[in-house]
């Protein structure tokens, strides 16, 4: 049947046989339960053994599955040691019942149905793993589905918002006059120091200078600029 998380400790006392485990291949209404314990007629073991009358010497007819053959089988074995150990009784030999039980289970039903047992374990590991390749391939599926419509519905919308919110606020900048005045004048958040410095002072003097004879002519012109500020920082730098 397996071990589960069920099972004491210590089942026998001894280390050996108490630290196997194995995953439970016996489940209700699995093959391996139905050659274990299901009414059969016969397990086939080579061609031809379905002609075969009285194939295992104690049987005749329908017996409950691979359970009963291996119980036979035990008793059998029961028998004929104790017969081998009583002095007053003959040794067992090829005419007894108990020796015909373990030969004729030996060569037809029981191996038979030891390799039809043994297949039908291993079909079932098989369909386990191939219902976890199939649930592995779902899970990748789904996760490339679940990114391309994230990636449709959330990043592509949200990149379009970002556009228009930074369209907006260009818009409102250009149409702020505090903002025309001071890109008119170039005096806007000190630009000059931002747009128009370089390595060398001389040429910065003369920018300075040209920005303030252009303050100077804009103010002239336009008393409403707002240059004042600019120009008087200006004027402390020279």
């Amino acid at each position: 049947y397996g071990t589960t998380k069920n099972d004491p400790d210590t089942l026998t006392g001894d280390s050996q046989i108490d630290d196997l485990a194995s995953p439970r291949t016996i489940r209700k209404g699995s093959q391996t339960q139905k050659i274990q314990y299901e009414p059969t007629e016969i397990f086939i073991n080579r061609e031809g053994d379905e002609l075969l009358e009285h194939r295992v010497y104690s049987i005749n007819g329908p017996f409950n599955g691979l359970e009963a053959l291996f119980a036979l089988f035990i008793q059998s074995a029961k028998i004929i040691l104790e017969d081998s150990r009583d002095p007053d009784t003959p040794m067992p030999s090829l005419p007894t019942t108990a020796v015909q039980d373990m030969a004729t289970l030996l060569i037809y039903d029981m191996k038979g149905g030891n390799v039809q047992y043994r297949a039908a374990i291993v079909q079932q590991q098989t369909d386990t793993m191939n219902l976890w390749r199939t649930l592995l391939i779902i899970i990748f599926a789904v996760s490339i589905v679940t990114t391309f419509i994230g990636y449709v519905f959330c990043l592509v919308p949200e990149r379009t918002v970002l556009y228009h919110v930074a369209e907006g606020s260009a818009k409102m900048r250009e149409l702020d006059p505090a903002a025309d005045a001071s890109d008119r004048t170039g005096m806007g958040a000190s630009a000059w120091k931002d747009e128009y410095s370089c390595d060398c002072i001389r040429l910065d003097r003369e920018h300075q200078k040209m920005l303030i004879s252009l303050a100077g002519l804009c103010r002239a012109i336009d008393g409403t600029m707002n240059v004042a500020e600019q120009y008087s920082k200006l004027q402390q730098l020279m």
